[in-house]
């Protein structure tokens, strides 16, 4: 796989090889640029290769961010979530190499295998490492809806069920809840709150505050967004760390700042 470069700064200097099993407190954070992108850093991050940064975000809750192998190199970011007899991985890597380095980070700075995993949607950037977690033994799930589109775009190894879309919420008996708003970046698009922490992962059904445009939209329901919004900032008011698909994490900023570019986006489904 071809590599590129990131721009990490002090912060991403040192590689834990053998640290302990028991995650470290939470530094303070400061942002750094990963290709070129804002990404929040701690002292604490761990950089795996050139192409993938995973560092402590807030109590058992780690932050990965891999870089796409094209030439875009574009950053993608996910969760890590340790659940004491095992880790919870919300959304992949790019593919399936990089969704294998994570699971290696996984035993040797955590301790423990990832035992299980939620995909927020259907495209590669949440999806693409499933080959790798069905190998592992992974219990890989993800909404009905992402199910059946991935299925229809052809791919073979898919994702188990977790829950319909038309259930709306579950709350996980490991005290997370995942929230299906309604369409938006994707018809498919699912939210994953921790309260204990905190934080709510969106996916990229959120925008980074850096974006100025809503990005891909080959998938998406201008028209359902704003409302689909609106549910998640009713919903989680209190979420104090909110997770975009790409770029740096905020507050619920970034949900008020998906609206203002719903507002000025012209009102369809799909396009570029």
């Amino acid at each position: 796989m071809k590599k590129g470069s990131w721009t990490v700064g002090m912060a991403m200097m040192g590689i834990v090889a053998c640290a302990p099993a028991e995650a470290p407190p939470p530094a303070p954070a400061r942002t750094v640029a990963v290709a070129g992108t804002p990404v929040i850093a701690t002292a604490k991050a761990d950089t795996l290769g050139d192409d993938i940064v995973v560092r402590h975000l807030a109590g058992r809750v780690w932050l990965h961010v891999t870089l796409s192998p094209d030439a875009n190199r574009i950053p993608s970011n996910g969760l890590l979530v340790d659940e004491g007899d095992g880790v919870l991985l919300i959304d992949t890597a790019w593919d399936d190499e990089q969704t294998g380095r994570l699971a290696e980070w996984s035993l040797r700075r955590l301790g423990k295998p990832i035992r299980r995993s939620i995909s927020t949607h259907f495209h590669d950037d949440r999806l693409g490492g499933i080959d790798t977690l069905k190998a592992l033994g992974v219990d890989a799930r993800a909404l009905d809806l992402t199910v059946s589109k991935a299925a229809a775009k052809g791919k073979t190894t898919l994702p188990t069920i977790y829950m319909a879309a038309a259930q709306r919420a579950r709350r996980d008996d490991a005290g997370f809840e995942v929230f299906y708003p309604g369409p938006g970046h994707s018809p498919d698009n699912i939210v994953v709150w921790f309260p204990a922490e905190g934080v709510l992962f969106g996916g990229c059904f959120v925008k980074g505050a850096e974006s100025r445009d809503l990005g891909n939209l080959s998938d998406a329901d201008v028209r359902a967004w704003p409302a689909s919004v609106a549910s998640v900032l009713d919903r989680y008011p209190r979420a104090s760390i909110v997770i975009p698909g790409h770029g740096a994490p905020g507050g619920l900023n970034l949900l008020t700042h998906t609206t203002a570019l719903l507002a000025a986006a012209p009102a369809r489904n799909g396009g570029g």
